[in-house]
Formats: C-alpha cells, structure tokens, sequence
C-alpha cells in the first residue's frame, strides 16, 4: 500500500467511490494520466452497501462492462435490499488496450448505497 496514494494498493491503476448515493451513477475508468488502461488481466472489485434508506429497501443493480480482443462483455449483480446489505464482487477480466471499462447502475425504488470499485493490473 502506497500511503502517497491515499492508501491505494500500489497495483491499482484506476477506482471509484460514491457515498450516499440514490441516484444512477455511471464511471469510464482511466490510467491516472487519463489515458486508456493498457491490454492485459485487471481484477476488478466491486463493492456496494446499503448506506440506510429508512424503510424497505428498493433495487441496485451494478452492471460492469469491458472490452477483450474478441468482444464486449458485461456483468451485473443486483442487490436486492431489505435493510441492511453488502455485496462484494470480485471479477477477473481481460482488457484490450483500446476500450476502457466502465461502471453503471440502474436504481429501482428507494436506496441510499455507497459504491467502491477498483481495478488492479495482475499481468
């Protein structure tokens, strides 16, 4: 862990945090010059957590979205919630080095959610 970082695993190479959230959010994931992430195996981490919505809980689905040297891909996990709730994810995936891979969800109902995505290079 770098501490000039802020405390960001020194492999890590692009994040995203959102507190307090009700709303959609959507994030492009960039190196830290702004440019595209390079191609090779990333882990992406995806973790989600019910911040408090007062009563019953509506939906969040987080969809993750990437791109290979064959194709697009994606992957949703929606969160149910019915009170108090996390869902940490961890996803494997290749990039192509010419796409950056984005973040988004989609809120039906009430929520309040906080939304911690980081993705570190492996290989």
């Amino acid at each position: 862990i770098h501490s000039a970082t802020g405390g960001v695993f020194g492999g890590t190479v692009s994040n995203y945090y959102a507190t307090g959230r009700s709303g959609n959010v959507s994030n492009t994931f960039y190196n830290s010059a702004g440019a595209t992430l390079p191609a090779g195996m990333y882990l992406a981490t995806l973790y989600i957590t019910d911040s408090g919505c007062g009563g019953p809980c509506g939906n969040v689905a987080v969809t993750f979205t990437g791109y290979d040297e064959q194709q697009s891909f994606s992957f949703v996990n929606t969160v149910i919630g019915l009170g108090q709730f996390a869902s940490p994810v961890a996803i494997p995936v290749r990039l192509d080095g010419t796409h950056n891979p984005s973040v988004s969800t989609s809120v039906t109902g009430t929520v309040n959610y906080d939304l911690s995505v980081a993705i570190v290079k492996i290989m």
